[in-house]
Parts: structure tokens; C-alpha cells; sequence
């Protein structure tokens, strides 16, 4: 599989760390550990013993079921063995399009977007249909409202 180099990681990679002013985060405020304890009421020293005590094995393939079934708590239908474990939004992007997805099939994606959405359903053979017109109802390049097509009409926009 061929994918695109993702720019936007590229650029972050390469200026984010050293910005004065970073106003093109992708994540949510990060805390420290010790803002973490506090949020959580967690004894830091108790669970710092027992995490220093754990063995640095391969781990569970599935992930830990401690945390499976902690996130299965959150829901009222969800069981731990639903839980699928990712390294976060992307790896579960990509098990979404690993799924769903084969090479023939037809992906609509708006733009701009994560550049993810659109170039691992391209790298896996899909054909794209992007949208860059309408962002939040609004013709981004007018800034006047935009009505969605008819089901079946061309997504990409016109020639001018």
C-alpha cells in the first residue's frame, strides 16, 4: 500500500514544538501526570507501586482487560470482548477503512479534512469523490449557503 506523505504532519513535525503560538492543534489539552492523579482521585504512590511492579511483557494482543472492561462500563450494552483497543482516532480510522472498504469501491470525502479520510481509502484502490465547496453549509470560496447535491449528482465542483 502506497499512502501519500501527510503534510500536515510533515509541517506539524517540523514547527509545531518551537510555536509561540500554536493555533492548529489537533488534540485536546494535554495534562501531567500529576494533573491526571488529581482528576482521578488515584493514590499516586499505591498505583505507582503497582505499576513499577508490573513485568514489561509483550502484553495481551486484545489489550489489557482491566481496560477493556473499564471502557465497557462507560456504555450500558457494551461487553469487554466489543471493546476494540486502538493507539487512538487514526488506528481506528484505519481499522474502519481496512473493514469497509475495497479497492473499486467509491469514497466522498469533504475537503478540507484530515488528510487520513481521504488518502488510505485512495491507497487502498478506492475511488474518491472530494468535496471542496461545502464546509459547515457555507460555499467556502463565496461564503454564502450551499445546499447538499441530490443523491446521485457529481460531488466535485463545477469548473468556473
Amino acid at each position: 500500500m502506497n499512502i501519500k506523505p501527510f503534510a500536515v504532519e510533515e509541517w506539524m513535525n517540523e514547527y509545531e514544538v518551537g510555536a509561540l503560538y500554536n493555533i492548529a492543534e489537533t488534540c485536546v489539552d494535554s495534562v501531567s501526570l500529576d494533573e491526571l492523579f488529581e482528576l482521578t482521585g488515584e493514590n499516586k504512590e499505591d498505583f505507582l507501586k503497582d505499576f513499577c511492579a508490573q513485568r514489561l511483557t509483550y502484553g495481551d494482543i486484545w489489550g489489557s482487560e482491566a481496560l477493556r472492561s473499564g471502557i465497557s462500563k462507560l456504555y450500558h450494552t457494551i461487553k469487554a470482548d466489543e471493546v476494540v483497543l486502538t493507539h487512538g482516532a487514526a488506528g481506528a480510522n484505519h481499522h474502519v477503512f481496512c473493514s469497509l472498504i475495497s479497492a473499486g469501491d467509491r469514497v466522498v470525502s469533504i475537503m478540507p479534512t484530515y488528510q487520513q479520510l481521504y488518502s488510505i481509502p485512495e491507497a487502498i484502490g478506492a475511488g474518491l469523490g472530494l468535496h471542496a465547496r461545502c464546509v459547515a453549509g457555507r460555499d467556502i470560496r463565496r461564503g454564502r449557503r450551499h445546499h447538499a447535491p441530490k443523491a446521485g449528482k457529481r460531488l466535485s465542483p463545477r469548473p468556473e
